[in-house]
């Protein structure tokens, strides 16, 4: 596979754009305050993703951890449901606008490539719109440093931007991409997670089509699908919760990204 100046890229050129997690921190640094004033409050979240994370992350013992937290909105509407959250951003603009709106709450800068954390600690995590920029080729070690962290029966919340095939799109910050639902769930799968609920959006004015999975943390097991109309807000049963003690080992250091 061909390498660029920004990373491996595909021959057929739909990853050609393929951007770096420095990158994506430096074009977010920018525009740091624009950001921040347009979906800087949950008020600002879709009814439907908040009711979504809520369900599928309060009410669970342990640390959720939101990455790629930006303003620290959803952080913040997570403590308010009392989860133990903790916001981590790449973006020192956007760690410091939470530190100081949300006082109450724990924000600090990490990389969601490698996560400060032990093995199996992590009772949820959420990243909320954080892998869209990430390139495809690099979602399956992303997503399992997440399976790494996460404990048994431990939950994941994510959402990303839907289209036909994976590909490449010129978001307003950063190069960003597409990705059908089911292959995303797919990987997911690999990574050794199994999904449990699905909602999906088309385009309403300017926003994209949107989809959002949660999955939990197991390996090997089926998924069964029930479908509803709508907006294809699709429930799954959730699979008997294979019990494995967790591996113990020190925490990673992070670098500042992710």
């Amino acid at each position: 596979m061909p390498r660029s100046r920004a990373g491996w890229v595909r021959s057929d050129g739909r990853y050609s754009r393929a951007v770096k997690l420095e990158q994506v921190r430096r074009a977010y640094s920018s525009v740091a305050e624009l950001y921040i004033g347009l979906f800087g409050t949950s008020q600002q979240v879709h009814a439907d993703d908040l009711a979504l994370i809520g369900r599928q992350l309060a009410g669970r013992p342990g640390t959720v951890l939101d990455l790629g937290c930006g303003p620290g909105h959803i952080t913040d509407y997570l403590r308010s449901l009392g989860v133990d959250a903790t916001g981590i951003d790449m973006v020192p603009e956007f760690i410091a606008h939470a530190q100081a709106a949300h006082p109450g709450g724990r924000y600090q800068l990490g990389s969601m490539e490698a996560l400060d954390v032990a093995d199996h600690s992590t009772a949820g995590i959420l990243a909320w719109g954080s892998l869209i920029h990430l390139p495809p080729q690099d979602l399956d070690g992303v997503l399992a440093e997440f399976r790494r962290a996460m404990a048994p029966a431990g939950r994941l919340v994510t959402s990303f931007f839907v289209g036909d095939e994976v590909a490449a799109f010129d978001h307003k910050v950063v190069t960003a991409y597409r990705w059908p639902v089911d292959e995303f769930s797919e990987r997911l799968a690999r990574a050794g997670f199994t999904e449990v609920e699905r909602l999906q959006r088309p385009s309403e004015g300017p926003h994209r089509p949107h989809a959002a999975i949660a999955a939990i943390a197991t390996e090997g097991l089926g998924r069964i699908r029930q479908a509803s109309g709508g907006n294809r807000h699709e429930v799954l049963q959730e699979p008997p919760v294979a019990r494995r003690a967790p591996r113990r080992s020190g925490p990673r250091r992070s670098t500042p990204g992710g």
